[in-house]
């Protein structure tokens, strides 16, 4: 059962029981993905004194021991003892040591992230008829593709990476060709001549011109 009232307007996330083992469950989720509001072990509080509601401490008195919620729970398990579990996405210290703390206070922590793999993982929501597990198996499927369209990119490009390597270590060999070597130099050689006759007749056509700007200033004098 879901969203169930209690008095002075309390409210219990989830109660189950689990018809292999009877064990019975009381579950409260904090599914807030923002870090500013990770589960922590004490919680926070506002300028005017209000709770975050993101400490250990605050779901421990609030949301697992109140006693309107413990008397509503008494109503279906009776006198019988349950587990009281936290799901949460974020947490403020490493996922260890959080479960440790946890315990603590008498609470079992899940993490949301790791679940919500796991049923994609092992096809626990294939062909399900409700909303929620049928997105998390079009998600997987959605996943499954995109790890294949990167897997298959990866391989293109290490193909395109082979094929860099290869035209470089031809050039590698040329290089460290002799006779290549020779016809490289002898390249550069002729390239540098060619420069420096070009260079000479830039030179000469410069003087021609002055000494043309020189004759015809004498001869206008």
């Amino acid at each position: 059962m879901t969203n169930i009232k209690c008095k002075g307007g309390k409210e219990i996330d989830l109660l189950a029981i689990n018809p292999k083992t009877l064990e019975r469950y009381h579950v409260e989720a904090r599914a807030s993905i923002s870090p500013s509001f990770a589960v922590r072990e004490k919680d926070t509080y506002t300028s005017k004194g209000r709770a975050h509601k993101r400490g250990l401490d605050y779901f421990s008195k609030e949301k697992f021991n109140h006693p309107a919620v413990v008397e509503k729970i008494r109503e279906f398990f009776e006198d019988s003892d349950y587990h009281r579990i936290l799901a949460v996405w974020n947490y403020e210290f490493g996922f260890g040591q959080f479960d440790d703390v946890a315990e603590d206070y008498g609470i079992e922590v899940l993490e949301l992230r790791s679940m919500i793999r796991e049923l994609m993982k092992r096809g626990a929501t294939r062909g399900s008829r409700d909303d929620v597990l049928r997105l998390m198996e079009l998600m997987s499927i959605m996943t499954k593709e995109h790890e294949n369209d990167i897997e298959r990119e990866t391989i293109y490009k290490l193909r395109d990476v082979g094929k860099l390597k290869g035209i470089a270590m031809e050039i590698w060999a040329d290089l460290h060709d002799s006779k290549k070597l020779k016809g490289l130099r002898e390249l550069k050689t002729s390239l540098e001549k060619c420069m420096h006759v070009v260079k000479n007749r830039q030179n000469n056509n410069q003087n021609k011109g002055r000494k043309r700007e020189v004759s015809g200033s004498s001869k206008a004098s």
